[in-house]
């Protein structure tokens, strides 16, 4: 994300200004958290709630590429039916040029609540809308969220539905799942479905429930490349992209996946003792990692380091598809 300016709100005050006196005509929420800025949006729907007379005075619109603002910005205008506030949430304007909602940022109406989500990353804050948002004060981000964050973000969600979870557990899930709140958290509301309250979720369970959701899972794709598998793991990697699963979340697994091994192999080699940042990996995990026999070498350790590295620069670079680049990363980590 881009660097937080004076005039940006942290999306965790959105709070602040769902009071009478201090409701906002806009909420610009922007960031890579979904579930932050989901979260958000249902806070501040609940908000104005009282406000809104009517269910015709509720609207949400999914922007589409080329959608037309001048009639939006009519929507927001028009007079709400039942004669008290109206509701207008636009999703994704990361999807469009939007330049033509200034006008409106800079005197919105009295009688609408407008809710815009952005998700991504924001690069020139002096291109509009976002400009006039930003010195308007309309504008709250995301912040970045830290490994040790979601690990206790997760400890956390689980004790909301009643149910405890390990360290190792937190760790195993976010792994298995990846770096995704709305996710995990769909995964956590299906443990409670499946366990009931006051229940500790096993690694167990968080294996076998979680290898229900989805046809394979990024543990799926280690087993294959660990054993030299070339063919099922470039199926699972196809089927992962197919199911959302971002590209630079699994090349991140599979940097994290060698760099784990390569920590492993020292340790074996020149009988060191278990590094601190090891320590931190469930034991499901590093079972996996040191079982991967096939990269137990230096030369294949500097290979993969390289395919991975090549991979990253593709992604930015090349006019190759994900699905391309990450089958030329298997066969080249697997050569």
């Amino acid at each position: 994300m881009a660097k937080k300016k004076a005039n940006t709100h942290s999306i965790k005050d959105v709070e602040k200004f769902l009071k009478p006196k201090t409701f906002l005509p806009i909420y610009f929420l922007i960031g890579e958290d979904e579930y932050a800025i989901n979260s958000a949006t249902e806070q501040i729907k609940e908000a104005v709630q009282p406000l809104i007379l009517s269910d015709f005075d509720k609207e949400i619109i999914d922007i589409k590429k080329n959608q037309d603002f001048n009639e939006i910005v009519n929507i927001a205008n028009a007079y709400p039916f039942g004669g008290g506030k109206k509701l207008l949430i636009l999703k994704n304007l990361e999807k469009a040029k939007s330049e033509n909602l200034k006008n409106y940022i800079l005197n919105p109406s009295n009688h609408t609540f407008l809710i815009i989500t952005y998700l991504g990353t924001l690069k020139d804050y002096n291109s509009e809308p976002f400009k006039s948002l930003e010195d308007k004060q309309y504008l709250f981000q995301t912040p970045k969220v830290y490994y040790n964050e979601f690990i206790n973000w997760i400890k956390e969600r689980a004790n909301s539905y009643l149910l405890s979870i390990s360290n190792d557990g937190a760790v195993l899930l976010l792994e298995l799942v990846g770096e995704d709140k709305s996710l995990l958290d769909i995964q956590l509301n299906k443990f409670f479905n499946y366990l009931g309250p006051n229940t500790e979720i096993s690694e167990k369970i968080i294996i076998e429930q979680t290898a229900i959701t989805k046809e394979f899972n990024i543990f799926n794709l280690l087993d294959e490349i660990g054993q030299g598998n070339r063919a099922k793991a470039i199926e699972i990697v196809f089927n992962l992209l197919d199911n959302k699963f971002e590209i630079y979340n699994i090349i991140g697994q599979l940097s994290k996946y060698v760099a784990t091994i390569a920590q492993i192999y020292d340790i074996i080699k020149n009988e060191n003792t278990q590094p601190v940042n090891l320590m931190r990996e469930s034991s499901y995990y590093l079972q996996k990692c040191s079982t991967a026999r096939i990269f137990m070498s230096e030369k294949r350790l500097q290979q993969s380091v390289q395919a991975l590295l090549k991979a990253d620069i593709a992604i930015k670079t090349s006019q190759y598809d994900h699905k391309t680049i990450l089958t030329i990363l298997i066969n080249e980590m697997l050569a």
